[in-house]
């Protein structure tokens, strides 16, 4: 995964289901382009695109990372050490090469990004229409012409990925495909889920081929997505899947938690806003779809510094739910106040039952009684629990 540190974008809408079509490439000369066009290359480190790696270069990378300057174009060029990340450590490795013979840059390969809408639920019905949620899939088709065409169901990225990015390797025998996502500066949403893909790669030369894909969130030990090809004289098609129990593959059964939106900082008063609570209660709204197994949970008026980077961690145990909020800075850093926020949830894969739900929130004092209250989904299936605040930054 390639993660830029320059200046936030907007993250990508939520939505539901996603089929993919790459309509570019990327050589392993690090070229790319739209398929039957040629393809510009790019020069590792030149980021001015000048034909040379100077100084020059070093500047633009420091201007990017600490001084909100134009990002590299592509980004990829920037990344001379090959980790994935722009940051301070590819300028050091510059000045390396540049004034003291230090390794050459070695840049990633630019990757084709793709539109994309939202990510997979695994309920009865969409199981049904293609892989389990267990299987991480390839199928290829052949035309007889001269282009391969390849599907990857249930590839596994962050839920809010910003921007999928494609880049495919060749070699003798060896087409490597290189999956990765972009984050915007919100940093991507704190759940993972599975995508498909569909790719296109042409001028495929006559002979024996192994497809080879790399996948951002494939464990180490886990069996890589890969699969043999012939070239045959006429059209053809195969099909290969690998079983996997790590997340964000398994059954399709496991409790998953995600952040869909945040509101705030909003202002404070006995009425804060017309369609809101008070701000001295701090409420848990909730509604269960039994039909896709899935709890909406809104947290109204959720303690935050006044400019967070919002995230959250789940636990289930039992029949205990544990969301864990927590803030990062954002990319001017942390403010000097606190302020509440609406933070919208959902907890997918959760069967009907009887629950505790429990917050566990930054900025409450001792002595206050912690957001939690007991939920009976296959009988009550929505309702709404506050607790009184008296303190900042709750009315005070």
């Amino acid at each position: 995964m390639l993660g830029l540190t320059g200046p936030p974008g907007k993250r990508a809408a939520d939505t539901r289901a996603l089929v993919l079509l790459l309509t570019g490439i990327c050589a392993v000369a690090l070229t790319c382009g739209p398929l039957g066009a040629t393809a510009a290359a790019f020069e590792c480190g030149d980021l001015t695109q000048d034909g040379a790696i100077t100084a020059a270069d070093i500047i633009s990378i420091v201007n990017y990372v600490f001084k909100g300057g134009p990002t590299p174009e592509p980004p990829e060029c920037a990344d001379v050490n090959h980790d994935y990340a722009v940051t301070s450590a590819d300028a050091i490795s510059l000045i390396g090469f540049i004034f003291r013979g230090g390794a050459a840059p070695s840049c990633p390969p630019e990757g084709v990004p793709v539109t994309h809408d939202g990510c997979k639920l695994f309920t009865v019905e969409t199981g049904a229409a293609g892989p389990a949620a267990d299987q991480d899939c390839m199928f290829w088709l052949y035309d007889g012409l001269g282009t391969l065409q390849i599907q990857h169901l249930n590839a596994g990225f962050n839920c809010c990925p910003g921007e999928i990015h494609v880049a495919v390797e060749r070699e003798v025998g060896l087409i490597r495909i290189i999956e990765s996502e972009h984050f915007d500066g919100s940093g991507g949403c704190d759940c993972l889920c599975l995508f498909d893909l569909q790719y296109e790669i042409g001028d495929v030369a006559p002979g024996d081929y192994t497809i080879t894909v790399e996948e951002p969130y494939r464990n180490p030990g886990d069996d890589p997505l890969q699969s043999e090809v012939t070239r045959p004289a006429g059209p053809a098609a195969d099909s290969h899947c690998v079983a996997r129990s790590t997340y964000p593959w398994g059954t399709g059964t496991s409790p998953m938690l995600r952040i869909v939106t945040t509101f705030g900082c909003k202002p404070l008063g006995a009425a804060v806003l017309a369609d809101s609570v008070p701000s001295n209660q701090d409420c848990a709204v909730y509604r269960y779809d039994a039909g896709n197994s899935v709890l909406y949970l809104e947290h109204l008026n959720a303690g935050f510094n006044c400019c967070p980077v919002i995230g959250a961690d789940m636990s289930v145990t039992g029949d205990l739910i544990t969301i864990t909020e927590r803030e990062s800075p954002d990319s001017l850093g942390f403010c000097f106040c606190l302020c509440l926020f609406d933070v919208h949830y959902e907890i997918w894969e959760l069967p009907p039952g009887a629950y505790t739900i429990r917050f566990v929130e930054l900025y409450l004092e001792p002595g206050d009684e912690p957001l939690e209250f007991p939920v009976d989904l296959a009988t009550t299936p929505e309702g709404t629990v506050c607790e009184l605040r008296s303190h900042y930054p709750w009315d005070y």
